[in-house]
């Protein structure tokens, strides 16, 4: 008796210890955070089933980050959380009862399986389960297609208009002026999306913008022609679920003159006298 009330208080111990540890996270988060349906109440835990899968609503992120949250951890009085969780694949705040990601995991990969441990506030047993993530958008109908793509070796490929674009702006032109959109097309109309690479010169560097879903490249910065005259940018458009089926196009943006150092008179005003036969 004496050893499971000793066993109870460390786990509350812990339990405390990993509340101080973990942030303490908002209630609201950029998009709202599934809530798992808990299928049983087992020595005050309410839990998932084991072997269970946890469907992440279409429009979650396709990957997740460390540190990123996955969903909320419901509990009642009757029924509450945990109070001692461990897991290399995620990790539960206590407070706010959010279950935040430990690993880096992509949806359209495969589904994500999750091992913990557990401790329920009524009993010194320590359980050991699992559960399995996954995501609507990306079945394993479109993970088969993703794999045949990259079997195939006639990959479908991302077309620019041109290898190269060439382009002129007055070195005057405003931040956040439009200057070129690029336009990619996919063979079979899938999404594309757009990155800039790092240009081979610094001083190009955050020089400009580029939407990564419109195409749209825009001033960042104020130019400045005697500094370049010539900034040479590299875009890649890329498929969302296989970036490795992408191609590359370069624009050429050359600064016009722009007169900014016109001259002026020294004096607003000159008075001279004259005689009338001179």
């Amino acid at each position: 008796m004496y050893h499971s009330n000793w066993f109870q208080t460390k786990l509350i111990l812990i339990a405390l210890t990993f509340t101080d540890v973990l942030p303490f996270v908002a209630p609201s988060f950029h998009f709202n955070l599934p809530t798992f349906n808990a299928d049983s109440c087992i020595a005050g835990c309410l839990l998932p089933r084991s072997n269970h899968t946890i469907w992440l609503p279409y429009n979650y992120p396709p990957c997740i980050y460390p540190g990123q949250p996955l969903l909320f951890w419901p509990g009642t009085k009757a029924c509450n959380m945990p109070i001692f969780l461990h897991s290399s694949s995620v990790s539960l705040d206590f407070l706010s009862g959010v279950l935040f990601a430990e690993e880096h995991v992509c949806f359209d990969v495969k589904p994500w399986e999750v091992k913990f441990s557990y401790a329920c506030f009524n009993s010194s047993v320590i359980y050991h389960t699992f559960l399995v993530m996954d995501h609507k958008k990306y079945a394993s109908k479109l993970r088969s297609k993703r794999w045949l793509r990259r079997r195939n070796p006639t990959v479908p490929r991302i077309h620019f208009q041109q290898e190269r674009y060439i382009t002129q702006i007055p070195e005057d032109l405003s931040i956040n002026s439009l200057i070129f959109k690029l336009q990619a097309t996919h063979i079979t109309n899938e999404s594309v999306y757009y990155a800039m690479v790092a240009p081979e010169d610094s001083r190009t560097a955050n020089t400009f913008t580029l939407d990564t879903v419109s195409g749209e490249i825009r001033v960042g910065k104020t130019l400045d022609r005697e500094t370049l005259d010539r900034h040479v940018l590299k875009v890649t458009a890329y498929e969302r679920l296989d970036p490795a089926v992408s191609t590359s196009s370069s624009i050429i943006v050359e600064i016009l003159d722009v007169q900014d150092n016109a001259p002026i008179f020294e004096r607003n005003s000159y008075y001279s006298e004259i005689r009338e036969d001179a």
